[in-house]
C-alpha cells in the first residue's frame, strides 16, 4: 500500500511540474478528433456519441497535449463503463473568459454515488477504483492550464454531467 501511495505522491509532483507548452490549436477539431478514436469501441458497445460544437471556439491558445489528456481520461472512462446508451460532447463559451466543455450521458454510467465520484476529482487519497486516480489527474491539469477544474453532477435522466472549466485565451 505505502509503493502505491508514493508513486502516487511522485505523480502528483509531476502534475505540477509539467511545461505548458501554448500553441494556437482549434479546440473543437482536437475534442472532435479524440472522439473519433473512440468509433469504433463506441459501436462496439452500442453507444451513440452525438456532438455539437460551438462554432464561436476557434482557435485557442492552450497546450494541446494537455488538453487532449484531460479529454481522453473522462471520455475514456465514461466508455469504459458505459454500455447501450448515449453520450453527449459539446463546447459552448462560459463567458468571454471561460470555455465549458460538456460531456454528458443518458444513464448511470459508474455504480458510486455521485459524492464520491465528485470527491475523485478533488481528493489526494487513492482509492480503489482506478478511474478515480485518474479523474483527480485530469482536475490537476486543467488547473495546471489555468481553468476552475473539473464539475460532476448526475443529470434529469439520471446520467452524469462532466463539466470541465478551460481558460479561453484567444
Amino acid at each position: 500500500m505505502s509503493e502505491l501511495i508514493f508513486s502516487f505522491e511522485q505523480s502528483k509532483l509531476d502534475l505540477q511540474d509539467i511545461p505548458v507548452n501554448v500553441d494556437q490549436l482549434l479546440f473543437n477539431h482536437c475534442i472532435n478528433s479524440i472522439v473519433k478514436d473512440y468509433r469504433m469501441e463506441c459501436k462496439i458497445k452500442n453507444i451513440t456519441v452525438k456532438e455539437m460544437y460551438d462554432p464561436s471556439i476557434s482557435q485557442v491558445n492552450m497546450d494541446r497535449v494537455i488538453l487532449d489528456t484531460i479529454f481522453t481520461i473522462v471520455f475514456h472512462n465514461i466508455v469504459t463503463h458505459m454500455q447501450d446508451g448515449i453520450i453527449s460532447v459539446h463546447t459552448s463559451l462560459e463567458n468571454s473568459e471561460t470555455i465549458c466543455l460538456y460531456i454528458r450521458t443518458n444513464m448511470k454510467v459508474f455504480d458510486n454515488g455521485m459524492e464520491e465520484i465528485q470527491h475523485a476529482f478533488d481528493s489526494e487519497q487513492v482509492s480503489n477504483n482506478t478511474y478515480f486516480l485518474g479523474f483527480y489527474k485530469a482536475n490537476m491539469l486543467v488547473k495546471r492550464l489555468g481553468g476552475s477544474g473539473i464539475e460532476c453532477n448526475e443529470n434529469a435522466s439520471g446520467g452524469v454531467t462532466f463539466r470541465i472549466l478551460l481558460p479561453n485565451s484567444e
